[in-house]
């Protein structure tokens, strides 16, 4: 007795490897150490690593940043990041992570992401993410959305701020 075929096997198949190329793309692409002074300044002004020696280290900067672009792109929550980076290793090898043991939590990602929409230095870290994200498409559900929709989403309402000028 012959199994029949999985019909939609091919169809997800596909859906899942078309997210996870769009993401490479977009980790080829853009050269995030470029982000680290700026974040390093917004999420940890007053910290000097190069004398730190007792203690855990704090999560990198940028793979932090990244994880928050990623619940932008997928539409997530804190909570549902949280899960989802312990789970899925597209999504972990998108934003950096080679362990789930330092996978933040919940708490930690909303207190990033509060200190970056409250940041003084706002907007030099916009038009950086500009000039960075130039060349990328974003997909947000299958569908091409404007890098500023997705900025203003991370970064908060860039409509009320100045723009880089091109």
């Amino acid at each position: 007795m012959s199994k029949s075929p999985n019909l939609f096997a091919d169809e997800i198949a596909r859906a899942r490897y078309q997210k996870f190329d769009r993401l490479s793309h977009i980790n080829h692409d853009v050269d995030w150490a470029k982000l680290r002074p700026i974040l390093r300044a917004i999420w940890h002004p007053n910290r000097d690593y190069a004398s730190r020696s007792v203690g855990r280290k704090p999560i990198d900067e940028v793979i932090v940043f990244r994880i928050l672009l990623l619940g932008v792109l997928e539409n997530m929550s804190m909570r549902m990041l949280e899960v989802d980076l312990l789970s899925n290793r597209f999504h972990m090898e998108f934003v950096g992570l080679t362990d789930s043991s330092r996978t933040p939590n919940r708490s930690t990602l909303s207190r990033y992401r509060r200190r970056l929409k409250n940041a003084d230095s706002l907007d030099v870290l916009r038009d950086l993410c500009v000039k960075l994200f130039a060349s990328i498409k974003f997909y947000r559900n299958n569908r091409l959305v404007k890098t500023e929709a997705v900025l203003a989403d991370l970064l908060g309402d860039i409509s009320t701020q100045p723009r880089l000028s091109e």
